[in-house]
């Protein structure tokens, strides 16, 4: 087939348009690795000397501001005895420089961010230790562990609606280091490392 002028051009334009509106596509994923998130903890187990009891992970330590399925906290903002402060770094923070030395306890991380259009993306997630995920009041992810943080042990297909999103994160910690990763791909860019 013999290609004219006209349609090279042609092509070339509709590939361009492609590859802009791809990119553009692939832009307006939210940088929660990089925002302000709020903190807040840390709650003891029951029992602090036992691991085997989930009652931390399990209990809702929000019930003054809705619950886990609703809150919506402000920085400076008094839930449970409890203060939520801005997280002093990026992703990954760092629990330990945010709480001290803890041990047999839970914490939360809080962030309401904003999407262009409704989308879906990957959320990918690490923990040390488990950690419980709640996008726009849904409980995605429950998973009691003991481990190090690897940025991306976790990997969620999500929904972002338009508009304003709210991501709370509920993060264990037996002992030793403490921490927590979150951050959004393309599922194009997930396929591709597939």
């Amino acid at each position: 087939m013999k290609l004219n002028h006209l349609s090279v051009i042609s092509l070339l334009g509709i590939l361009t348009l492609f590859i802009v509106n791809h990119a553009a596509a692939e832009s307006t994923l939210p940088d929660i690795a990089n925002a302000d998130w709020l903190l807040l903890g840390t709650f003891a187990t029951a029992d602090a000397d036992s691991w085997g009891d989930v009652a931390a992970f399990q209990t809702d330590y929000l019930t003054d501001i809705g619950g886990e399925t609703a809150a919506r906290p402000q920085e400076g903002q008094q839930t449970a005895g409890k203060t939520w402060a801005k997280a002093s770094q990026a992703m990954p923070i760092d629990l330990l420089a945010a709480f001290g030395r803890q041990e047999n306890c839970v914490a939360y991380a809080y962030l309401e961010f904003e999407s262009s259009s409704e989308q879906q993306a990957a959320l990918k997630l690490g923990s040390d230790d488990g950690i419980r995920v709640w996008l726009n009041g849904e409980l995605l992810l429950s998973h009691h562990a003991a481990r190090v943080v690897n940025a991306d042990d976790e990997a969620l297909i999500v929904t972002l609606q338009p508009g304003v999103n709210r991501l709370l994160l509920k993060i264990t910690q037996v002992s030793g280091n403490w921490g927590v990763a979150a951050r959004f791909r393309s599922l194009e860019e997930e396929q591709q490392d597939w």
